[in-house]
């Protein structure tokens, strides 16, 4: 990690450089700047690095590609199953020809003659998608060309502009040339949760931040996905870092309506020094330095956002958190009762707690409201099961795991619940329980339009309604341990 108080990394100079260090460079140049797709992955298809005609072609950014299994997300034909299967059996020295359909960002799908290589054996294997043919051609060049100069979110120039700009730029006069990446952390997630609109109204937030602490001749230019791109011609490496530094204590004081939480921003940065350096590599130094940074503080924005938005449950609606300790406490009882193992409690715990985050978007108001709703009213608040797999899949990983579980936890043994109907052991076991230590706590705490029952008359009820809408052996278990 560089150090912002004096540029983080020292200028380059050639006789600095070991020989591994040389061909480590030279095999990184090679690789993102071929033209044709090239994707690392390994046999569980992880995704570890994808070059810059891959992104191009796929129309998504390298954080998009962190989150992805190259077998279920990215390749719609063949299936995940079969594409495993061919990958796991590639054998050393050998290229295995095979013709994919993948999907694009824009819910595309483009076909690619591929070739598909292992390039290292032994515990950590890792295996290479490789283009046969070059991926830009002229009808590509023609497209770049006519791509929009203006970004219509924040009405900033587009990559378009900026490899037009770069020609003139990129001159000895200019130098040093410095050059920042800024990417908004839980762009994802904020997206889940508030909406794309909310997204971009963060968006033009960041834009109005980065252009009042740069110059009128430094060129910022919307970048991929959610980034953004700062070039500053005679600028050190040294003043880039304090332009860094002026741009995080913005965005550490900033505010935005309608979204209670406060944007958060990586920034890498780098400098071309002399002529002979390739503006390239100097990009690729500032993106490496932002991700490096964003990975350092990913799960705790991630997890900050998660903490607020129980925070507003428990203060504007009865989803609070005495609710969901106590409906812990009886979906723990269950789940010993079940046997359940150390791992399947601890993801037990998690869908418990955030088994109703989906209702954080949902207006106040409706949640608390005692009189009749209508039928738009009732399908927002079922909407609820369906957002919160949503933001469990753009939170942490842990929290991805409970997504399925999330979703079906409003399901009916009888197959008449929601979103999907599921029926019987069609519905994770998990979300059985928790179908069954929700409605448990609701009837003995009462709402805002039904007084609390007495625990035994929660019992009866649950009994009552065994095989209907509970899981008949989870509320036998119930009713004949219950100690509460």
């Amino acid at each position: 990690m560089k150090t912002r108080e004096s540029a983080r990394r020292m200028p380059k100079s050639f006789e600095g450089f070991t020989d591994i260090k040389l061909l480590r460079e030279l095999a990184r140049a090679l690789f993102n700047e071929a033209d044709s797709l090239m994707i690392l992955f390994d046999p569980r298809g992880t995704i570890v690095e994808a070059n810059r005609a891959a992104l191009e072609l796929l129309g998504r950014s390298r954080e998009d590609l962190r989150d992805m299994n190259i077998y279920t997300d990215l390749i719609a034909e063949p299936h995940s199953a079969e594409m495993e299967r061919i990958c796991l059996s590639v054998k050393p020295e050998k290229v295995t020809p095979v013709t994919c359909s993948l999907r694009r960002a824009d819910g595309e799908s483009v076909s690619e003659h591929l070739s598909l290589s292992l390039l290292n054996e032994g515990s950590s294997p890792v295996l290479l998608f490789t283009g046969i043919t070059p991926r830009k051609n002229a009808s590509e060049t023609d497209r770049r060309d006519k791509s929009p100069l203006r970004d219509p979110v924040t009405g900033l120039p587009t990559p378009a502009f900026f490899h037009e700009e770069l020609q003139h730029v990129d001159s000895e006069q200019n130098l040093p040339i410095s050059v920042i990446r800024a990417d908004l952390d839980g762009m994802k997630l904020i997206n889940s949760i508030y909406g794309e609109s909310a997204g971009d109204r963060l968006m033009r937030a960041a834009a109005r931040v980065l252009r009042k602490h740069s110059r009128n001749s430094d060129i910022l230019i919307r970048w991929e996905e959610d980034e953004f791109l700062l070039l500053l011609p005679r600028t050190r490496e040294e003043d880039a870092a304090f332009i860094v530094d002026r741009v995080e204590d913005a965005f550490n004081s900033a505010k935005l309506r309608d979204i209670p939480v406060s944007p958060s921003i990586s920034l890498g940065f780098a400098a071309k020094s002399h002529r002979w350096q390739k503006f390239d590599n100097a990009l690729l130094d500032a993106e490496e330095d932002m991700r490096e940074e964003q990975l350092s503080k990913d799960k705790k924005i991630h997890t900050k956002i998660l903490s607020k938005l129980l925070k507003l449950l428990d203060e504007h609606t009865p989803e609070t958190e005495e609710h969901a300790d106590s409906m812990l406490r009886i979906a723990r009882r269950l789940g010993a009762l079940k046997g359940l193992g150390e791992e399947e409690m601890q993801r037990l715990n998690l869908a418990v707690r955030f088994h109703d985050i989906g209702k954080a978007p949902i207006p106040w108001g409706l949640q608390n409201k005692t009189a009749p709703i209508t039928d738009d009213e009732r399908a927002l608040l079922y909407s609820h099961a369906e957002k919160g797999y949503e933001i469990a899949m753009a939170a942490t990983p842990e929290l991805a795991e409970t997504a399925p579980i999330i979703l079906s936890h409003h399901e009916r043994w009888d197959g008449t619940g929601y979103p999907r109907g599921l029926a019987g052991k069609d519905i994770p076991l998990l979300s059985r329980i928790i179908a069954i230590a929700d409605a448990f706590d609701v009837m003995t705490r009462g709402t805002p339009y039904r007084d609390p029952m007495s625990a035994e008359e929660a019992l009866n009820e649950i009994k009552k309604l065994s095989g209907q809408q509970f899981d008949p052996e989870l509320a036998s278990l119930l009713t004949k341990h219950a100690d509460f």
